[in-house]
């Protein structure tokens, strides 16, 4: 799941919008929140 967070968000990574970075923000609670070694 880390992977294709981490795929969206390098497509999306030359939008700079409040949905974005809310995205983003997310994103890092998720895999900081559950670590894989993929996310780790």
């Amino acid at each position: 799941m880390a992977s294709q967070l981490n795929t969206l968000l390098d497509a999306a990574r030359s939008y700079e919008t409040t949905a974005v970075e809310d995205v983003r923000g997310r994103a890092r609670d998720l895999t900081s929140a559950c670590p894989t070694g993929v996310a780790a």
